[in-house]
């Protein structure tokens, strides 16, 4: 049965379907010992299901949330692929191509950041950016998302903030790209 998309629920009605949820997803974390996280994932699973023509569009796809660098356990790279290849649900032939790699070592990176971060990312709204930044394979992926940020005008403590890491960090990163980039023009 199809819903209307502007059919506005009731206060009470909202309230009564929240403590149902809550009440339903705490008899299924204790029946089957899962984690919120496992079952955010399985809920992820379950709309594919009920949904499976309902694809991302390509802006969708193509934008990395920033909230996934509020980590003190990945690199860039790392957080990136484990949040195509997780949240994305991306091939790793797809995170591939849209990273301009090679297959392998996208396998690899995903790998080594499952182990040092299992959980998947949960996602707040915020700044994304665009994944083809990192196509130019000149610069390293910090490399390229710190350019990206300063060419939009933005502050090394600014860029250090949303990538959680040291403003002389950031710095050394961005000098590292100019140079970089200034050597492959000439």
């Amino acid at each position: 049965m199809k819903h209307p998309k502007n059919n506005k629920i009731s206060k009470d009605a909202k309230a009564n379907v929240v403590a149902e949820l809550n009440s339903f997803l705490s008899s299924i974390e204790s029946k089957y010992n899962l984690s919120f996280d496992q079952i955010q994932h399985l809920l992820h699973d379950v709309e594919k299901i009920r949904h499976p023509d309902k694809k991302l569009t390509e802006k969708e796809e193509n934008n990395i949330p920033t909230c996934i660098f509020n980590n003190n356990h990945l690199s860039c790279l790392e957080a990136i692929v484990k949040y195509l290849r997780e949240n994305i649900s991306l091939k790793y032939s797809e995170i591939a191509i849209l990273l301009k790699r090679d297959v392998g070592p996208i396998g690899v990176t995903y790998r080594n950041a499952k182990k040092k971060m299992p959980t998947r990312f949960v996602i707040t709204p915020g700044i994304s950016l665009p994944a083809a930044i990192l196509a130019n394979r000149k610069l390293s992926p910090l490399e390229n998302i710190v350019s990206f940020f300063k060419n939009k005008g933005m502050r090394y403590s600014e860029i250090a903030a949303i990538l959680n890491r040291d403003d002389r960090t950031i710095w050394t990163v961005s000098k590292r790209a100019e140079l970089k980039s200034k050597s492959k023009t000439r």
